[in-house]
């Protein structure tokens, strides 16, 4: 079993990848792409991603917001829109980690990948994936720096 201290690291060394980000959105970016390696879930088609789509936000008591499927353009898999509440996915690979980040972009309050977006995201995991990934994302997030504000469980 890796150590997280070698996790930390790695995504730390990796965040550099995401040039046209912000920090803070490469850190994320960089942590879940290792919670992603370490914790895979199958590909979904469309129809299992709207599925998806509709039961978490059913367990969440929220609108279930507007779901669009496009061809992959550059290395973007998910999309959000607040004010319009809108998701969308592009080409395949979409699993419940693209589902569940980008349902955390709709969180009231949530600016881009701040704290709120990154509490809703692990409460989100902890919820719908299962809390092997929550608590690996979640070590992440905090060994690099990235607040985690209180989540629900």
């Amino acid at each position: 079993m890796t150590h997280i201290s070698s996790f930390v690291s790695e995504a730390l060394a990796s965040a550099g990848r995401w040039t046209d980000c912000s920090p803070e959105q490469a850190l994320v970016y960089a942590c879940e792409d290792i919670a992603v390696r370490e914790c895979p879930l199958p590909s979904l088609s469309h129809g299992e991603t709207a599925q998806l789509v509709g039961r978490i936000c059913l367990h969440e008591d929220t609108d279930v917001p507007h779901v669009h499927f496009h061809r992959r353009a550059g290395r973007c898999i998910g999309w959000a829109h607040g004010e319009s509440h809108t998701i969308g996915f592009s080409g395949a690979g979409v699993t419940a980690h693209t589902v569940v980040h980008e349902i955390a972009h709709l969180t009231p309050g949530s600016s881009g990948h701040d704290g709120v977006f990154r509490a809703q995201l692990v409460g989100l995991a902890r919820r719908h994936i299962g809390i092997e990934y929550a608590a690996l994302l979640h070590s992440l997030f905090r060994g690099v720096g990235l607040d985690v504000p209180q989540w629900q469980a």
